[in-house]
């Protein structure tokens, strides 16, 4: 992972502090994930966030690299039954970050990273990310695409003291 400044193409940030805070919000997370003990993102979680993983790809295609995925995969197409539905839904940041944890490790590329703020308020901002990632320690080619959605909210709300709230849904694997 590159910890540059990063120069992303057709961005939708706002404005130069959004920019920066959101950039800096990806640098660490994705430093922790990729690099780190995942259960430092604990942090970075609401206590009542909500995560789900969708997976949109043929489980029966041998060629495909996301097969070690698509067990947590909570695609309404191909996850029968409600209590499977409601199993992989994750709902507190101690679940989403165990979760996390038993995922393949992975190298996400920032510098393909596409952002989009979609909704920013005072008490609220979301933002997609779209880009790369591959898993590792492996030599697996590259995925061909992610999308990600974050929804933030302000350190000051009540309840919750964390040092950065974030929810986070889904996160969305796309072939």
């Amino acid at each position: 992972m590159v910890l540059r400044t990063l120069s992303f193409q057709g961005d939708a940030f706002g404005s130069e502090t959004m920019k920066n805070l959101i950039l800096k919000f990806l640098k660490q997370y994705y430093w922790i994930y990729d690099y780190g003990d995942r259960q430092g993102l604990l942090g970075a979680y609401h206590s009542e966030a909500c995560f789900s993983l969708f997976i949109p790809f043929n489980p029966q295609d041998p060629a495909s690299s996301l097969a070690t995925y698509f067990r947590y995969s909570r695609n309404m197409k191909t996850c029968k039954g409600p209590n499977l539905r409601a199993h992989l839904l994750k709902h507190t940041k101690p679940d989403i970050v165990d979760f996390l944890s038993v995922l393949p490790r992975t190298q996400h590329d920032l510098n393909s990273f596409l952002v989009d703020v979609c909704v920013q308020t005072e008490k609220m901002l979301c933002f997609s990310v779209n880009g790369l990632f591959k898993e590792a320690p492996t030599r697996t080619p590259t995925h061909p695409g992610l999308n990600y959605i974050h929804i933030c909210l302000p350190r000051d709300i009540p309840g919750d003291r964390t040092q950065a709230t974030v929810i986070k849904v889904p996160d969305i694997f796309m072939k």
